[in-house]
């Protein structure tokens, strides 16, 4: 067993860290060893709560370095200087390039890591851990009122308004917007009836919030990544982001559903009828 500590780093925002985090998870899973974490300073002191009470971690440590996040945060090594590489085993999850595959499995090509995983495993295992999460009857949006990388309206709303008379139906206890305050507002200005949910800048609340759900609808967004990880049924809807395949979005899972609005018209509904149906009951997390 080496001496140094290993260190896992994810550059990116978020979204990036949390599909490039079944990693690490699987690593210490299979390895039975601890390593310590470390995050882009910048922009995700969110996921600090969250990951820090995950099995495995000794630390996380929102790190300087990254200049820019075009690709996942870059450069993808941080600048570490020589001295900081001294005791630590560093396993880098950042893009070298620009994916052509799912974050996850890009990340676990390009890093190397020494993890056994079947792909079905890795797919469809909840990595974030919770604990006991009191269910609702309840359905958890994200939207943003412009699109970061096209500046359009994002097309979840015209999903949203295609299916309200299915989610006030099908959700009594609650149909909830998240995400930062200017972004529960867009959501509450066209739909005053819904509610929202506060979770402060803590994505450990926010896991928490999603877990106990019965479905997750966002945008290309962090909330979308989050609902992957803890396999709640998620609904991610899809924007043009530079032409690039929308697959490299995705989040792996068989209940995890990645579409535009266009091919959300005929996927939906058979999505719905699989995983939302009457008789379907949310599995424990």
């Amino acid at each position: 067993m080496s001496s140094k500590i290993t260190t896992f780093t994810c550059p990116g925002k978020c979204g990036d860290a949390l599909h490039q985090w079944p990693i690490a998870y699987w690593w210490h899973r299979e390895q039975g060893e601890t390593f310590d974490l470390w995050l882009d300073q910048k922009t995700c002191a969110p996921l600090l709560p969250l990951f820090s009470v995950q099995p495995g971690v000794r630390s996380v440590e929102l790190v300087p370095g990254i200049e820019s996040w075009p690709m996942g945060g870059q450069p993808w090594h941080f600048n570490l200087e020589p001295e900081q590489h001294q005791d630590r085993l560093f396993v880098h999850l950042g893009m070298r390039s620009f994916p052509n595959r799912q974050i996850t499995l890009h990340a676990r090509e390009q890093a190397a890591v020494q993890i056994a995983v079947s792909q079905n495993d890795l797919a469809e295992t909840p990595n974030i851990e919770l604990g006991e999460v009191a269910k609702a009857r309840r359905v958890v949006i994200h939207g943003t009122a412009i699109c970061t990388h096209n500046k359009q309206t994002p097309d979840l709303w015209r999903f949203i308004a295609s299916i309200r008379g299915w989610l006030e139906q099908r959700f009594p206890e609650g149909i909830v917007f998240v995400g930062s305050e200017s972004d529960r507002a867009t959501g509450l200005r066209t739909y005053p009836g819904w509610s929202e949910f506060d979770d402060q800048g803590d994505f450990l609340t926010l896991a928490r919030c999603l877990a106990g759900s019965e479905l997750v609808i966002g945008c290309g967004s962090v909330v979308a990544a989050l609902a992957g990880q803890i396999k709640v049924p998620c609904v991610r809807v899809h924007d043009d982001i530079g032409g690039a395949p929308k697959v490299i979005w995705s989040n792996l899972g068989n209940n995890q559903l990645n579409a535009t609005e266009l091919e959300l018209r005929t996927e939906w509904p058979a999505y719905r009828d699989r995983f939302l149906g009457e008789d379907h009951v949310p599995a424990a997390r």
